[in-house]
């Protein structure tokens, strides 16, 4: 729990389908600015995929406390995820154990579903300005102890250099 979640705002790319094996392989992050106008890099999730590794789950709609609908590892036992500069594909197994996960492949072999989100803990970060951002307004820019004071009435957004995939998700929308 506690994760933060990432929409892409570009147009989702169709996963690829093999109902036989029941498994399909999605895009699940690009370095695309998101709806909240974040950034996560892709490779940031490298120095800590040995995390994810270790359960690799697939959800549905981030529903980590609910049963998984399957795992992103290959029969073989290896990680079924894929890091580039562009993107992350990675494969969920569906395991057809529960009726949800039987129903959300069935939804995503009709093409109904087919949108991921990744779940992750950030690591490091740097903040997107606002391209109209006001630094001529009156208000202090540092708190009496030096820290930069942030007011939300603005608009700002971060780049998330270094994160940990805790888990990635089927998503409606």
């Amino acid at each position: 729990e506690g994760s933060i979640l990432a929409f892409d705002a570009d147009p989702p790319t169709k996963p690829a389908i093999d109902e036989k094996a029941m498994k399909a392989t999605f895009v699940i992050n690009t370095p695309s600015v998101d709806r909240y106008g974040d950034v996560v890099l892709p490779r940031g999730c490298e120095p800590h995929l040995a995390n994810y590794r270790k359960n690799p789950r697939v959800f549905f709609s981030h529903q980590s406390r609910d049963l998984p609908l399957g795992s992103a590892r290959h029969p073989d036992g290896s990680l079924a995820l894929e890091v580039t500069e562009d993107k992350i594909l990675s494969t969920v197994y569906f395991h057809g154990e529960t009726s949800e996960s039987r129903a959300i492949f069935a939804l995503v072999a009709r093409r109904e579903l087919e949108t991921a989100s990744i779940g992750f803990l950030p690591v490091k970060a740097s903040r997107i300005e606002s391209p109209d951002e006001d630094d001529d307004d009156d208000r202090p820019k540092k708190t009496a102890d030096g820290e930069r004071l942030i007011y939300f009435d603005g608009w700002f957004a971060l780049r998330f250099l270094e994160w940990d995939l805790t888990e990635w998700s089927i998503v409606p929308v």
